[in-house]
């Protein structure tokens, strides 16, 4: 496109000066990821969540117990008389659960769904935030070229005051021209003070996200390859990799087994109990004992007073719960994925008519100071058309970047942004917070 290698002619003369300091957007996602808060957030709780899990193994494990006391002890036997000695005792348990009503089992692949929906869910804010800082990287560009175009719009109607001054002067132009010229010229000058104020906000965007101040960015490229040929096939991708909806269905299957193992108490608790206890002094007898003991013990609680029943009803809410969560991200899904392709082709056509739209207006508007200068055309009538190049090119980068941003979002809505920008986010996964 011709407008397009202009724009990029433009940008290049303030890119090339401090090209060595530049950042792509590959580049800036990587290292914001792994300063993010949003993204910390989430990878600590994926930590958290393989703890739960760890500690969910262990109830398949032995435990083995100490204990100990000693003191006085005063006892008062009926027959034999009163006794008061120092008594001193130790025990050392080893318990063996052997059947604890499936609960260790269904705990177990609650907490293994836990963390496999926390993995998800990781990746998923790692491809929020990414889609987050593709929006800020590609405002701050927008913002940029805006305020370069505004500074051209201020240079091209100070060179069109110069004119009218001397217009005047010649008598060829009246004082209502440059009244007129001077009032152009200062909705002009604000037009940039509210240029640079927009990119002042998107830096601070930018920052936010980042955690530093952009430096000179570089327009993105996205690769073509992850563009769907139609929604439809945008639609099965999505509802097969999105991560949060995998992570919707894994918290589903977590809440399930998570009621599946309230069920525990509908059995008795099976443990093989191996002890051994040293005594000196105890219960009245004096000298010391020892005691080894291997039993099979059983405990069954037959009433709680109802709270077993309500766990359980509360589990059930609990999972139901879940799935209707899973069912919104669902339609979320495709909502997302509808709204993101009607987008994408929406600003592919759109910038098809902009782009003449600002070739038509720059033919216009050289054409109207040939014919001002040649006194057929009025002051008025320059400075519209000179307004209208200004508006149609902004118009134009607007549409320009934010098609690049629906690209992205395209893509993001199949979960294939992080791939996109060749950024990895698994090896953070892999790892513990040190």
């Amino acid at each position: 496109m011709r407008l397009r290698a202009t724009i990029c002619i433009l940008v290049s003369s303030v890119v090339s000066s401090s090209l060595a300091h530049s950042k792509t957007l590959e580049e800036t996602t990587f290292e914001a990821l792994q300063s993010n808060p949003e993204m910390s957030v989430a990878l600590q709780s994926y930590y958290a969540s393989r703890e739960d899990l760890g500690a969910a193994q262990g109830n398949f494990l032995p435990s083995l117990d100490l204990s100990a006391d000693t003191g006085k002890e005063d006892i008062d036997r009926q027959g034999v008389g009163e006794t008061n000695q120092t008594r001193t005792q130790a025990k050392l348990q080893l318990t063996i659960p052997v059947f604890r009503g499936f609960a260790n089992v269904s705990e177990h692949d609650r907490a293994d769904f836990a963390m496999q929906a926390s993995y998800y869910q990781a990746l998923g804010q790692a491809e929020q935030t990414s889609l987050s800082i593709a929006k800020a990287y590609t405002d701050v560009l927008n913002a940029r070229d805006v305020v370069r175009l505004s500074e051209e719009n201020l240079k091209r109607h100070e060179e069109t005051f110069e004119l009218v001054s001397a217009r005047k002067k010649q008598g060829v132009s009246n004082k209502a021209d440059l009244t007129q010229m001077k009032g152009r010229l200062a909705r002009v000058k604000a037009n940039l003070l509210s240029a640079k104020n927009n990119l002042r906000d998107a830096e601070t965007v930018f920052a936010q996200l980042t955690g530093e101040r952009p430096a000179t960015l570089i327009r993105p490229e996205v690769d073509q390859a992850y563009i769907p040929e139609s929604n439809e096939r945008a639609q099965t991708l999505a509802l097969n990799n999105n991560q949060s909806l995998i992570a919707s269905r894994l918290n589903v299957q977590s809440a399930s087994a998570n009621t599946t193992g309230l069920n525990s108490h509908l059995y008795p608790d099976l443990d093989i109990v191996a002890d051994r206890r040293w005594k000196d002094d105890v219960s009245g007898f004096d000298g010391e004992e020892n005691e080894w003991r291997v039993l099979l013990e059983m405990n069954w609680n037959l009433y709680q007073g109802g709270s077993n029943a309500s766990r359980q009803k509360k589990a059930r809410y609990e999972e139901e719960a879940a799935r209707m969560r899973s069912n919104r991200v669902y339609r979320e899904v495709q909502a997302n994925v509808d709204a993101s392709w009607d987008a994408y082709l929406t600003l592919k056509q759109t910038l098809i008519h902009l782009e003449d739209y600002v070739n038509q207006s720059e033919e216009s508007a050289t054409l109207y100071m040939a014919q001002f200068k040649a006194g057929r055309r009025t002051l008025l009538d320059l400075l519209d058309a000179q307004n209208e190049v200004f508006e149609a090119k902004k118009q134009y980068l607007a549409a320009d970047y934010e098609y690049i941003y629906t690209q992205y979002r395209v893509i993001a809505s199949m979960s294939y942004i992080l791939d996109a920008l060749r950024v990895n986010v698994e090896g953070s996964l892999a790892q513990e917070d040190s």
